[in-house]
C-alpha cells in the first residue's frame, strides 16, 4: 500500500510539474508579442520628416466597403491606427480580413504636417486555390496605385495569402519667424528759415 501511495504521489507531482511548466510557457508566449496569423494582413506605416513638435500625434483610418475587418469582437468596416510624434504606432497597426472587398487608408489627423503622401506595396503568394471563396474579381491588383500620391490609396482584399503595406509620409517645415522690424530713427525737425 505504501509503494502505491509513493507512486501516486510521484505521478501527481509529475503531472503538476508538467502543468506548471506548460502554463509558464503559455504565459511567457502571451506576453512576448506572439502575433496571431492574420488573413490578408494590411499594415499602416508612418514616416515623418522635418521638425515635428514633440506632442504631435497622428491618426489613420482604414475604411472598407463592407464589414470584412476581422477583430476579436466580430467584423467591422473601420479600424483606426494611431502614431506618436516619431511615427511609432501607439495602437495595433495591422488588420486582417475574413472576406474580400476594398479598403481605403486615410490620415484623419496629420499633426499639422505641411504635406502628406501615401504609398502602397503588396505581395501575393501565387496560389489560385487560396482566394477568398466569395471573391468576385480574384485578379484585381492588391494596390490600386503604388504612389506616392497626395490622395488616400485603396487596397483590394482578394486573397488570404496577400499582404499590403500603406506608408503615410508626413513632411513638416520649420516655422520661419516674422522679420524683426527695427524702429525708425527719430528725425529732428530742421528749423524753418524765413526771410
Amino acid at each position: 500500500m505504501r509503494a502505491w501511495t509513493s507512486g501516486a504521489t510521484r505521478v501527481a507531482l509529475t503531472v503538476g510539474s508538467i502543468s506548471a511548466l506548460a502554463m509558464a510557457v503559455f504565459v511567457a508566449n502571451a506576453g512576448a508579442g506572439v502575433v496571431p496569423t492574420l488573413d490578408a494582413p494590411l499594415t499602416v506605416v508612418k514616416t515623418v520628416s522635418g521638425p515635428v513638435p514633440a506632442a504631435t500625434t497622428f491618426t489613420a483610418q482604414i475604411h472598407c466597403d463592407n464589414d470584412i475587418i476581422d477583430t476579436d469582437d466580430g467584423n467591422t468596416d473601420t479600424a483606426t491606427v494611431t502614431f506618436d510624434s516619431s511615427g511609432q504606432p501607439t495602437s495595433p497597426d495591422t488588420v486582417g480580413f475574413d472576406d474580400p472587398g476594398s479598403c481605403t487608408v486615410t490620415e484623419t489627423a496629420s499633426g499639422g504636417a505641411a504635406s502628406t503622401t501615401y504609398a502602397c506595396e503588396s505581395s501575393v503568394i501565387d496560389d489560385s486555390e487560396s482566394a477568398f471563396p466569395s471573391a468576385v474579381t480574384p485578379d484585381s491588383p492588391v494596390c490600386v496605385a503604388a504612389g506616392p500620391s497626395a490622395t488616400p490609396l485603396t487596397v483590394n482584399i482578394v486573397d488570404p495569402d496577400q499582404s499590403a503595406t500603406i506608408t503615410i509620409a508626413n513632411t513638416f517645415t520649420a516655422v520661419t519667424p516674422p522679420p524683426v522690424v527695427q524702429p525708425a530713427a527719430a528725425v529732428a525737425a530742421a528749423p524753418a528759415f524765413t526771410g
